[in-house]
């Protein structure tokens, strides 16, 4: 399918500058790449002020007001927050009160829910989940995933910085 719109200028300039700077290959992918993320994130369903994505209403808020937030807490404590928020997504999400979270093969729809949401980068590989860039800490995640998918994960720490591997310590369900 072809489609032509007419850009406001401002929009134009914004484009051409990107294109020069080549920070897009072009106009066009850029444009595309847009309508993805509109699509991903659910714009459609937002208004001025009120941002939903898969139905619930988001924040957008820096990492570095979250890292201060989680720096009050214990490794325990986040732990505890992880696995509670993981449970109440579960329970609360219309998509994962249909799915069975606790079957390996059902993860990745979680992976890319926590990707769309701007948390790092997931890759499920077997049954061990690669987190690249997370912004959330490590006891948070470990808790996050045992709730959502009722199942303890240890962390291993890779040699490359942000990047981590979670791997499930008891069997899984295939």
């Amino acid at each position: 399918m072809s489609l032509t719109i007419s850009l406001p200028e401002e929009m134009d300039r914004y484009l051409r500058f990107l294109e020069k700077a080549r920070f897009i290959k072009n106009r066009k992918q850029a444009v595309l790449a847009s309508l993805e993320f509109f699509k991903r994130l659910g714009m459609h369903d937002w208004l001025p002020y009120i941002y939903r994505v898969g139905g619930f209403r988001v924040a957008l808020v820096d990492t570095s007001f979250l890292s201060e937030v989680f720096q009050l807490l214990s490794d325990a404590e986040l732990f505890g927050l992880g696995r509670k928020l993981g449970l109440r997504k579960k329970d609360e999400n219309p998509i994962y009160t249909e799915l069975d979270t606790r079957l390996v093969e059902n993860w990745p729809i979680v992976l890319r829910d926590l990707e769309i949401l701007g948390w790092g980068k997931f890759e499920l590989f077997g049954n061990e989940v690669k987190i690249e860039s997370c912004c959330m800490p490590t006891p948070f995640i470990l808790g996050f995933f045992e709730g959502i998918f009722d199942t303890p994960f240890k962390p291993y720490f890779t040699k490359i910085q942000d990047i981590i591997v979670m791997i499930p310590t008891l069997g899984t369900r295939q």
